[in-house]
């Protein structure tokens, strides 16, 4: 469809990300509104995408805009298929991001994909001190707290 041509004329170059907008993928209206305003009082902006198909919509728009987000917390458990979907997409489309899932359970298949991927995952309910590493840590050094 349009999304992948689009998306693969963009392939090789990246993204930009905006030093202090963040995306939440996170079907919880209640746990997403909490995350964000946490995150409001540590300086950074946060967009909230409900699905996988949101998160892949806003992926999409801000490959075409050349605009882009410094980190990108997934839950696993999305409605519409696995979180790991979308941090894969994100991976592939704007690998300057940074990005980290967050589950209610441990799940093997996650933890294999997690770990081949660099990518941390964060246990529901999140501990603020492990989220604060994470976003403490330089851009570069994200992959590896």
């Amino acid at each position: 469809g349009p999304r992948a041509s689009r998306l693969g004329r963009r392939r090789g170059g990246d993204v930009p990300p905006h030093k202090n907008c963040m995306l939440v993928v996170e079907n919880h209206e209640d746990s997403a509104n909490a995350l964000i305003s946490w995150l409001k009082t540590r300086g950074l902006r946060a967009v909230h995408a409900r699905d996988s198909k949101e998160a892949l919509q806003i992926l999409e728009d801000v490959v075409y805009l050349d605009a882009g987000f410094s980190r990108v917390l997934v839950d696993h458990g999305l409605p519409d298929g696995p979180g790991s979907h979308v941090a894969q997409s994100f991976l592939n489309e704007a690998p300057s991001t940074r990005v980290a899932m967050m589950a209610a359970h441990q799940d093997l298949s996650l933890t294999i994909w997690t770990r081949a991927h660099g990518v941390p995952v964060f246990e529901k309910p999140i501990l603020v001190s492990q989220l604060k590493r994470w976003l403490d840590s330089p851009l570069e050094l994200a992959m590896e707290i």
